[in-house]
């Protein structure tokens, strides 16, 4: 089911925007300009997007990092920044507040040694802080052992968003 509304969002983001780059390349001839106006969207383009890296932050091996590039093309650089910080860190928290609640026992689930690397970890925070940050790590592994190390959620957001 969200793999199919990911597809689908997918699918509207290119019919919207292909739209909108074709009539940018036949109307202006100036570098400046068409990167400038190429880069001016309404709300309504971010939510989109917002929402596709959202639920692209859902899917286990999603390409989520080639989702972030194409928003820094699309929106420049610090609107993308907000963008990417946003949706990245509402799909970790709510991928690591929800998962362990569907899943029963990851344990069991779950035997990678990194999985208990960071079950065994001293220092939690660090290790789940690490994890977001190293993209080749996935991140339904951090976000897994991040439900059962880390119990406060204010704390768990922060660590998202870091």
């Amino acid at each position: 089911m969200i793999t199919v509304l990911a597809l689908l969002l997918i699918g509207f983001n290119i019919w919207y925007f292909h739209r909108q780059l074709t009539t940018l390349l036949t109307q202006f001839t100036n570098r400046q300009d068409l990167i400038e106006r190429f880069q001016a969207h309404e709300p309504f383009d971010m939510i989109t997007f917002t929402l596709l890296l959202i639920i692209c932050t859902w899917l286990p091996g999603a390409p989520v990092a080639i989702f972030a590039i194409v928003a820094g093309i699309c929106f420049g650089h610090w609107p993308a920044l907000v963008l990417n910080a946003t949706a990245i860190t509402i799909g970790n928290f709510s991928v690591a507040d929800l998962l362990p609640e569907i899943w029963h026992a990851p344990e069991r689930h779950t035997t990678g040694k990194l999985y208990q690397d960071l079950l065994k970890i001293r220092h939690p925070s660090v290790g789940i802080l690490l994890g977001y940050a190293i993209p080749f790590i996935p991140s339904t592994v951090i976000n897994l052992a991040a439900k059962r190390l880390i119990h406060n959620r204010p704390k768990l957001a922060l660590l998202c968003f870091f």
